[in-house]
């Protein structure tokens, strides 16, 4: 006996091909700091909410000393 909510495993689900996915994101304010760093922002309501992602170069391509990179990934 299955309910309006639980999943026909006998049936596989449906594969859409990821171009014709549709996706609408919200457009973006960019702004920038006094030391020069990009801040992208996106007005999402009236909730007072932030994430903050902090995104720099980094991992063994980078490392200027051997095993910096995969030691600093252990702390």
């Amino acid at each position: 006996m299955e309910t309006a909510l639980s999943v026909n495993r006998k049936q596989s689900p449906l594969i859409v091909d990821a171009v014709d996915l549709h996706l609408e994101l919200k457009s973006c304010e960019k702004y920038e700091l006094d030391n020069g760093v990009p801040v992208y922002a996106i007005n999402a309501g009236a909730e007072e909410v932030m994430m903050v992602e902090w995104v720099f170069f980094a991992g063994n391509c980078f490392e200027e000393k051997n095993l910096v990179a995969a030691t600093t990934n252990y702390l």
